[in-house]
């Protein structure tokens, strides 16, 4: 199985976005956050498509952590509406991704495009497939993310991202979101 986790990874990392989504869902972390919402609002914008986002006011637990007030003012700054710009409170990725297909049910939604920085992307899939298997919805799920990252300071190599230069703290994230990758997929029976 875990020869197949870079196949799954590099897939979600190129997927093509449709045309046509009825949401974009953003898995909310305070990393990248502008380059991310600026990304989504020019997508939203081309195919007038809502933005759901956290609603949480603090994303993280400090005083200095982005919330959904910033997120909306970025958004809007980038010509998205308020009335394009949907949230959810959830305090972790499986309560998102919970929220996100709850919403996607009651408003008939059937195509979502799912936004989060590339090491944190796998782990927002597979929890969003779990939650709709958990549920017995069928959704079409696309993966939007940023294609060139650069993160500055103390840089360690990993071959996952194409050698990208990653924060050590950075690193710490990624190993812990790709390190859940396989029982994750084994819990939800994928076949890759």
């Amino acid at each position: 199985m875990m020869e197949k986790i870079p196949e799954l990874i590099a897939a979600l990392l190129t997927d093509q976005i449709p045309p046509k989504a009825d949401a974009i869902c953003i898995f909310a972390q305070n990393d990248l956050e502008k380059d991310i919402l600026c990304t989504v609002a020019n997508f939203s914008l081309l195919f007038n498509t809502p933005v759901v986002i956290n609603g949480l006011e603090r994303y993280e637990n400090t005083e200095s952590s982005a919330g959904v007030k910033e997120w909306e003012t970025v958004l809007m700054q980038h010509g998205v509406t308020s009335e394009n710009i949907l949230s959810v409170e959830a305090k972790h990725t499986g309560e998102e991704a919970e929220k996100f297909v709850a919403l996607a049910k009651e408003k008939a939604w059937s195509r979502l495009v799912l936004v989060a920085t590339p090491y944190h992307l796998p782990r927002c899939f597979l929890t969003m497939l779990g939650v709709m298997k958990g549920i017995s919805l069928d959704l079409k799920l696309y993966c939007l993310t940023l294609k060139a990252i650069i993160w500055t300071g103390s840089a360690v190599k990993c071959s996952v991202l194409g050698g990208a230069a990653l924060d050590k703290n950075k690193y710490v994230d990624l190993g812990g979101d790709l390190t859940n990758i396989e029982p994750r997929i084994q819990q939800l029976s994928i076949e890759l």
